[in-house]
């Protein structure tokens, strides 16, 4: 036997000897989140995925956005990690990442970081804030733990605020304006100054889940402020005659301060651009389609079934294959693209959790076996993308733990269907076509929930501990557990 360990000392390590060791290791693991269907590509998607997000983030919390890639820290792919490691069962994880997030990379103001530094009003990445606001009302409301709330709720507050300022705020439509988008491309990449669509997603989202928190706080005067703003953002994201984001019947990602699509981006030197890049060489450079477009799907803002969505997910597949052969989605229309044209995995998984959500599950098996044949799919780890870079100027890639997060999401939010809110524990399953059932643990408000999934071809109906529960329209709702649960649903 041979064993490497990290910050423990022999000593203490051949005191300890090895079979309590492996018996403290299987305790911690069975404790975690599991998967397990008749298809063993999925299952170690899963897995991997579950052992990725334990892996990638330090006892203090530290976690680098791109291992051997980029050595900083983002907000908001720590954000998302969060939301990963929720649903893993590692709820250490997710606390030790909220604390690191408030105490080091949330100043006063309630600016955000990334790549480890502040940046000013004109190019702060806004949807950082709402994702960060999502992701501590997912551990309250998967954990009932309030403690992080109450101890940082100072600076939640200034979180929230802070893209309410008013040099964000348009206040006649109450969406959020600036001069960088998404994917951290700013004015030298052609960004003009305006409206960009998941920076308002994600604070729509962001600051409703900020007023449930502030309603549990008792802080009404927060609650309602939060809760007013989310409201007027969507509405104007939807419905606003000049700024929807909306146009032609599909989600759009940007819109200029007059109103006007930001159909191109325009850099004011492409020779400044890497040398051979789409964005140093093409003539026209289109801002859509964007992957993040899907965004107000996965999130469940709108009908993932409407024709808005549907149109959107169509134009999705101009991303799949764009200038390659071998599969995946690129992020965004790679004619603005600063970097090499490639599929990236996150984009991939973010885009099959809406086209689950539609019911498009030809699309969806397509990118999960693209997922399991990419170069590190069998390993479990996948590249930021899959692309040749010029190094330099551009670093070599790295694998970035976000890619974990997506597919925990995917197979706990999306497929299984499990959605807790502050009142109830909500089971909205689905199998894809070919699977005949699935079998996952989790853990909810400290219990632990097995949820068994089986297709058999009767009508659709439910068991909580043997006791048959009706399905309403084919979701299960019961009180938030206080015990754990064994739950059987026919599909």
């Amino acid at each position: 036997t041979v064993v490497l360990t990290v910050n423990l000392p022999r000593q203490k390590f051949e005191k300890k000897g090895v079979e309590a060791s492996r018996q403290e290791t299987r305790k911690y693991w069975s404790e975690r989140s599991c998967f397990e269907t008749d298809n063993v590509n999925l299952n170690h998607l899963f897995n991997a995925s579950v052992s990725g997000l334990r892996a990638a983030v330090a006892k203090s919390g530290k976690m680098d956005a791109s291992i051997w890639q980029y050595n900083f820290e983002w907000v908001r792919d720590q954000s998302m990690v969060v939301l990963g490691s929720i649903l893993s069962g590692h709820i250490d994880v997710a606390d030790v990442s909220l604390r690191r997030i408030l105490d080091r990379s949330i100043d006063e103001e309630g600016r955000a970081r990334d790549a480890s530094r502040q940046r000013p009003a004109e190019t702060a990445e806004l949807d950082q804030n709402g994702q960060l606001l999502y992701a501590l009302w997912t551990y309250w409301i998967w954990t009932g733990d309030d403690s992080i709330i109450r101890k940082y709720w100072k600076k939640i507050k200034a979180v929230a605020g802070y893209v309410l300022r008013p040099e964000f705020l348009d206040p006649s439509t109450g969406l959020v304006k600036n001069s960088r988008e998404f994917w951290e491309r700013d004015p030298a990449f052609g960004v003009r100054e305006g409206y960009e669509n998941t920076y308002q997603v994600w604070n729509i989202v962001g600051l409703e889940a900020a007023a449930d928190l502030a309603r549990h706080m008792k802080d009404t005067a927060s609650g309602r402020k939060w809760q007013a703003a989310s409201a007027k953002m969507k509405n104007s994201f939807f419905s606003h005659p000049t700024f929807s984001f909306i146009d032609e019947g599909v989600f759009i990602k940007r819109r200029l301060l007059s109103g006007a699509v930001q159909r191109t981006f325009e850099p004011p030197n492409r020779k400044a651009m890497p040398p051979g890049v789409p964005l140093n060489v093409e003539k026209v450079s289109y801002c859509d389609p964007d992957s993040a477009n899907v965004y107000p799907l996965v999130l469940g803002l709108i009908d993932p079934k409407s024709p808005v969505s549907l149109k959107t997910l169509e134009s999705m597949e101009q991303l799949w294959n764009q200038r390659w052969t071998t599969g995946g989605y690129a992020r965004y229309n790679i004619t603005s693209e600063p970097d090499s044209p490639g599929a990236w995995p996150f984009p991939t998984m973010l885009i099959l959790r809406a086209y689950f959500e539609a019911g498009n599950d030809e699309k969806v098996w397509r990118g999960l076996n693209w997922m399991s044949s990419a170069q590190g799919g069998n390993a479990g780890s996948w590249f930021e993308c899959y692309a040749d870079r010029p190094v330099p100027p551009l670093p070599p890639l790295g694998i970035v733990p976000w890619t974990w997060a997506e597919i925990v999401m995917f197979f706990v939010h999306h497929l299984v269907g499990v959605r807790p809110s502050k009142n109830e524990l909500t089971i909205r399953p689905r199998l894809l076509t070919s699977m005949k059932s699935v079998k996952t643990s989790l853990t909810l408000r400290g219990q632990k929930i097995e949820v068994a999934l089986t297709r058999t071809g009767k009508e659709p109906g439910a068991k909580v501990d043997g006791k048959p529960v009706p399905l309403v329209h084919g979701e299960l709702r019961l009180p938030l557990p206080r015990r754990a649960l064994k739950i059987e649903i026919d599909v």
